[in-house]
């Protein structure tokens, strides 16, 4: 039987890689067994020790001791069994030592790659289980290379991956570039896919700027984003005597200034959040005056009548502030002037009986934005008002509704 010392090169693998050497000592092993299948047969029964004292290695093949073999892999004729042990008989195990220059010329060398491979793969899982506990950081790396739409990220001996749809609309990278992401999922057949768009990069990058935050006295109740463009954030505080929209603002907006710095330049509304639909709604919509409202909350919709000059406030450009206020307080808005919900006015509605017009109105149906709003179900719970009156009514009114916004439209 011949021994190879092999103490010191495993020791230092371990050292080297930050692996336990007992891991080290099972992946080479298993090494040995590969290579000794790939030579004397795949289903070859390989028993491989290291003596734990001097480090040495021996390689051992079992096989069945049988009068005729079928079996080459794993069975060995008796006559040639007794050339290594003369008391052996048939149905006997047999131990044959084996020499390590048997496996061939370039044993060595493929024992190291077989065995630098496992160790990759070992470090990978490692690494990755490290990762799956970070689901939900913000981590910061250095873009390694930039591929098509993707950005490979160096994060702690491994790469991240940055997605073109996780990435900021408009955001210019270089390789070598330092870049704050965070982590959205972990595994090994997709590795770890980061992103800068989630809503919850946004609520990390609160929580590292302002301390109220990771103390507990601010909570950040929701957030929503259209990435790079603009946000909503919705903070309560936990200490009547700290404002938690100040607290995320900080003196001058200093806090919130980092965060619009890191988001290239998003626009960020932090509000104070509210049990009541209506404020929480008008704080979201950059805190307009609402007029008038009316309220469904069986379908969650809510119509607000602003005056004219809010009107572009409250809906923002390209509709975004409305957009994401809808989306922050799950309310679908609908959002009216003051002078186009006059213009609606039910008293002047022509195609409308006097007698219909009055019981709408006393009803609490003021214009045709009401009557479209409410809908037919609500049209037929007013006494005196049948199906067919209710049809005309929510007609009328709906053309009503169309035609002044179509001349709100042209008028722009």
């Amino acid at each position: 039987m011949t021994v190879y010392n092999v103490s010191h090169f495993l020791n230092q693998l371990a050292e080297d890689r930050k692996i336990n050497l007992s891991k080290v000592q099972e992946l080479f092993e298993d090494t040995i067994k590969t290579i000794a299948r790939k030579t004397f047969g795949r289903d070859t029964d390989v028993n491989v020790d290291i003596n734990e004292s001097d480090g040495s290695i021996s390689v051992i093949i079992l096989k069945g001791v049988v009068k005729r073999v079928e079996l080459p892999s794993k069975e060995i004729a008796l006559k040639d069994a007794v050339k290594y042990d003369e008391s052996v008989k048939i149905g006997d195990t047999l131990s044959i030592p084996i020499e390590f220059e048997t496996f061939g010329r370039n044993a060595i060398l493929l024992t190291k790659q077989l065995l630098f491979q496992k160790l990759r793969e070992v470090e990978r899982d490692a690494i990755y289980s490290s990762f799956e506990q970070r689901v939900g950081e913000i981590v910061t790396g250095s873009i390694r290379r930039i591929e098509g739409k993707r950005i490979l990220i160096s994060l702690d001996k491994t790469e991240g991956v940055l997605q073109k749809k996780e990435q900021i609309q408009g955001e210019y990278f270089r390789q070598g570039s330092v870049i704050k992401t965070y982590i959205l999922s972990v595994d090994l057949k997709d590795g770890i896919q980061l992103s800068r768009t989630h809503p919850d990069f946004l609520r990390g990058l609160f929580e590292s700027e302002v301390p109220e935050i990771k103390e507990g006295i601010v909570e950040i109740k929701d957030i929503v984003r259209i990435p790079g463009i603009r946000a909503k954030v919705a903070v309560i505080s936990n200490d009547p005597r700290i404002d938690p929209v100040g607290a995320c603002v900080g003196v001058k907006g200093s806090r919130v200034q980092v965060v619009v710095k890191e988001l290239a330049g998003e626009k960020i509304d932090v509000i104070q959040w509210s049990q009541d639909s209506l404020v929480y709604v008008s704080r979201s919509l950059s805190g307009v005056k609402i007029l008038k409202e009316d309220r469904d909350e069986d379908s969650k919709r809510i119509q607000i009548i602003v005056g004219d000059d809010e009107l572009p406030i409250a809906i923002g450009k390209n509709g975004q502030n409305a957009f994401l206020s809808s989306k922050l307080t799950g309310y679908r808005i609908d959002i009216i002037s003051e002078s186009m919900y006059n213009k609606s006015s039910i008293a002047n509605i022509k195609g409308l009986a006097s007698g219909l017009k009055t019981k709408l109105l006393d009803s609490g149906f003021i214009s045709a934005y009401d009557v479209v709003f409410n809908g037919l179900p609500k049209l037929l719970k007013i006494k005196g008002i049948g199906k067919n009156l209710a049809n005309k009514a929510y007609k009328i009114s709906s053309e009503v509704v169309k035609n002044i916004k179509h001349s709100s439209i042209n008028k722009s």
